[in-house]
């Protein structure tokens, strides 16, 4: 037994208190010879032995009410297990350290009909502080995709303790609790106490475990007692948002946009239909009706026309069914439409003869855009020009059969693309796999390895030896409006470039490659904008795609996407993941101001020798970006931006007994599993106040009057 406030039980000294005052109550007889006497003896000896026990009664009383009282307020917790009350042995004398290891990730909000997980976490770490005693220290770790210490030291308040828990909820973010147990770690240090102990408490999935496990035995190196609380789980109905599709619709009026959100459900075998609501600008502007089903795709369409130029923030939400955790019910996204598309050619093979020219076919395709209404500005220069070129102020950028380039320009280039801009590299006989084009390496994919030749376009028998466009993806958002019978798979390739090939770790990828297995199409984020290699030409020296239909709805598609014309939803970040910005590829001279969903504006200077800036956005919605000089702020439509969570597969797998094993013996043997892991505690002060409140009543019956009594006992001798 332990008590909560042990000083109380100085309190017990009152117990000589009544056991003195009866003594001294106790008064000696006289003998008196009287004869009348022997009538009062006969009586009193009939009420002698009613007496006796009447007296030794209510000293029992008295004395159990001053034992039970400072027993009370002492707090005492009996441990019904074989531990202290924190789990550590022999150790319950000296003080511990306690953290509080917290996930915070979206099944953590999971709420059903007889289960509420935050609620458990909140109880959890209320019932563990109670048992804290005044010498201990405890502290919060929240373990998110970056770890928070909500308390910058351990403290011994368990109140100011509960308060911090209630400043955080579940979030978007995923779980680094590898991250999180290094914080708890340098917590146990900083507290400096002998005994530790690690509390952690999770959604009882083994999915934040697994980057843990993948780790040494030293990842649990000084977090004391281990205990693993899994908090309870049901089967959990959800019907969840995923990443949005926006991209010129189609058909209608030009500035209508398609958005598209795909709808996936859980636990919904027989089905049941949602509302999904389109809102702009924080108005409603579209609803409709989805059935959605386990394992059937699912997806709300809506149409939506940007009359005017600028950005929108917007949002699809599932309403009308219940949900178990409501973190992925919405998503956020950027609607855009700005004023003309500004393209930068750049002519690495300019021509005299205009029909030999480089870009010769592809700005006869950019007029008749321009004719067909799609607002094009554009200008063309050649590779040694590019060094005067501003290039923040263009869209996308189009290095045709450019094998060179000045000293500077490449690293400008990176830097802009980094940025946000949009890179479009196209293949010909400039381009080859020597040291003299190494220079162009970091703006491609992956370097060139050689240039495969299969034939010429001159050859009679080019169409046979000529290989075609195959394992096209037609989700892809230059493919995915394009008409199935453009031709595309019949475009002619008689040269190409064969690239290294692609590492697991690229975020590159081949969104179409030829029918023998070259990459035609290489599609690779980088920062804020992207990079497109056509390993062709975009003239007819490698390829016969500028006489084919496909041509101009390719040229069109790949400007709109590189310059994020198709629209923007998720494809700003996700929650707890860093945004960076480059300030020298914006043209920004002195510090960003990003205004968060809340309205918190945020100023983001570069550090020195650095000309990037970067913050971690703590919450969904849609960030608003300016620059900020001498002359105040400027907003930067293009750069606004939609941060949400992550796509979170809500099934669970519980943490299974190898894992447990593995743990144990890292730790050990700390490693305890399940709500007080074997250490149970529970109060006693409670059936302390009522024994106390049962002794004051019975000591009140016995304190009343005397006849009560005499006639209570006489009724007893009579029956």
């Amino acid at each position: 037994m332990s008590f909560l406030h042990p000083w109380m039980l100085l309190g017990l000294l009152g117990v000589a208190l009544p056991i003195v005052l009866h003594l001294l109550n106790r008064r000696r007889a006289v003998r008196v010879a009287f004869a009348p006497m022997r009538f009062l003896l006969e009586s009193q000896k009939r009420r002698e032995k009613a007496l006796r026990l009447k007296r030794w009664l209510l000293l029992a009383f008295r004395v159990l009410l001053v034992l039970l009282l400072p027993l009370a307020m002492a707090q005492p917790l009996v441990r019904c297990g074989g531990e202290d009350a924190h789990g550590v042995g022999a150790d319950a004398r000296l003080p511990a350290s306690i953290v509080f290891v917290v996930e915070d990730s979206p099944p953590m909000s999971a709420r059903g009909e007889r289960v509420d997980v935050w609620a458990q976490v909140t109880e959890q770490i209320d019932r563990r502080t109670r048992q804290m005693r005044a010498w201990d220290r405890a502290a919060l770790v929240v373990a998110s995709h970056e770890p928070r210490v909500p308390l910058r030291e351990p403290i011994g308040d368990r109140v100011a303790l509960l308060q911090a828990l209630r400043g955080v909820a579940p979030t978007f973010g995923a779980v680094d609790l590898p991250a999180a147990l290094r914080e708890a770690r340098a917590l146990h240090e900083e507290a400096a106490l002998s005994t530790r102990v690690t509390v952690v408490l999770v959604s009882g999935d083994e999915r934040p475990w697994r980057s843990l496990l993948a780790q040494d035995e030293g990842s649990l190196a000084g977090l004391g007692q281990i205990e693993i609380q899994p908090l309870a789980r049901e089967a959990l109905h959800n019907v969840s948002v995923g990443a949005l599709r926006v991209e010129p619709a189609a058909e209608g009026v030009p500035g209508t946009l398609a958005i598209r959100a795909p709808l996936t459900s859980l636990h919904y075998p027989e089905g049941v239909e949602v509302d999904v609501a389109l809102f702009v600008a924080e108005e409603q502007v579209a609803l409709r009706r989805v059935r959605v089903a386990d394992g059937a795709p699912a997806e709300a369409e809506f149409m939506h026309l940007l009359e005017e130029e600028g950005t929108r923030a917007m949002r699809v939400e599932v309403q009308g069914v219940a949900q178990s955790w409501r973190a992925d019910d919405l998503r956020h996204g950027v609607l855009q439409r700005g004023g003309a598309l500004r393209v930068l050619l750049v002519n690495g093979d300019l021509r005299a003869a205009q029909v030999n020219d480089e870009l010769f076919f592809l700005e006869r395709a950019m007029d008749a855009l321009r004719a067909g209404g799609v607002d094009l500005s554009l200008r063309v220069v050649t590779p040694d020009a590019l060094t005067r070129e501003r290039l923040e102020l263009f869209d996308v950028a189009l290095l045709a059969n450019v094998g060179e380039l000045p000293a500077g320009v490449v690293e400008g280039l990176a830097a802009w693309v980094e940025g946000g801009g949009g890179l479009w590299i196209t293949a010909g006989d400039q381009i080859r796999a020597d040291a003299q084009t190494r220079a162009i390496d970091p703006l491609l994919p992956r370097p060139v390895r050689s240039v495969r030749r299969l034939t010429r376009p001159s050859d009679p028998d080019a169409s046979v030896r000529a290989t075609r466009p195959a394992n096209v993806d037609r989700e892809h958002p230059v493919f995915r409006l394009m008409d199935p019978r453009s031709s595309w798979e019949q475009v002619e390739v008689y040269e190409y470039l064969l690239l290294e090939p692609l590492s697991a770790e690229s975020r590159a990828r081949a969104v179409a490659s030829y029918a023998d297995g070259g990459p035609a199409l290489i599609d690779e984020p980088r920062g804020q904008g992207r990079i497109l290699l056509w390993t062709s030409s975009v003239d007819a020296d490698w390829t016969d795609l500028p006489f084919r239909p496909a041509y101009l709805p390719w040229i069109h598609h790949t400007l709109d996407y590189l310059g994020r014309r198709l629209g923007r939803s998720s494809a700003g970040g996700v929650v707890g993941q860093r945004q960076r910005f480059a300030l020298d590829a914006l043209g920004v001279e002195g510090a960003l101001e990003v205004t968060t969903p809340r309205g918190e504006r945020l100023v983001l200077s570069a550090e020195e020798g650095s000309a990037a800036v970067s913050f971690v956005p703590r919450e969904g919605g849609v960030y608003r970006v300016a620059s900020l000089a001498a002359g105040g702020s400027t907003p930067m439509p293009a750069l606004d931006f939609a941060v949400n969570g992550p796509v979170v597969d809500p099934l669970w797998v519980p943490l299974d007994d190898e894992a447990m094993e593995t743990l144990r013996r890292w730790s050990g043997g700390r490693v305890a599993e399940g709500a007080g892991a074997g250490v149970h505690e529970r109060n006693a002060w409670p059936l302390l106040l009522f024994l106390l409140l049962v002794v004051f009543y019975g000591e009140t019956l016995l304190a009343m009057r005397r006849r009560l009594w005499e006639g209570l006992f006489a009724r007893r001798g009579r029956s």
